[in-house]
């Protein structure tokens, strides 16, 4: 079941899609009631609830219903592997940018202690090229 959500800068309305056979099920909730439509792809499905919702909103007699964008939202097994594929998605953003800052600390501290640039980039796996640039950004950000 769908209903319109506040976001942060405005209303959407959010309906959940399941795939069923070679469709895609969609519902809505509007104004209190589910409602339902398909498509064969999801760039349909999408269609689908869009016009939905225009008609509902025209048979209520509130057109800024029909204004409010629609979001897909997929429900059950696909729902959760998408959920947990965009999480480890997240996670793994996280530690490529704090292995980044790592190394990069790394090559501060050891073109302090005097080491040079190729064993370095040896050392790392990097360019000496990439160790410079590390090296070099260091320098403007004290």
């Amino acid at each position: 079941m769908a209903t319109m959500t506040e976001t942060a800068t405005n209303q959407e309305i959010i309906a959940e899609v399941t795939r069923s056979g070679k469709w895609w099920a969609v519902e809505v909730e509007i104004d209190g009631k589910r409602h339902a439509t398909q498509g064969r792809t999801l760039a349909e499905a999408q269609l689908m609830a869009t016009d939905l919702v225009a008609i509902w909103a025209e048979f209520l007699e509130r057109p800024e219903l029909a204004k409010t964008p629609v979001r897909l939202v997929p429900v059950g097994e696909v729902g959760e592997a998408v959920e947990r594929t965009n999480r480890e998605k997240a996670e793994a953003a996280i530690a490529t940018r704090k292995a980044q800052e790592d190394q990069a600390s790394l090559v501060r501290r050891l073109r302090r202690d005097g080491i040079k640039v190729a064993d370095i980039a040896q050392l790392l796996g990097l360019t000496k090229g990439r160790v410079s640039q590390l090296a070099r950004a260091q320098s403007t950000l004290r």
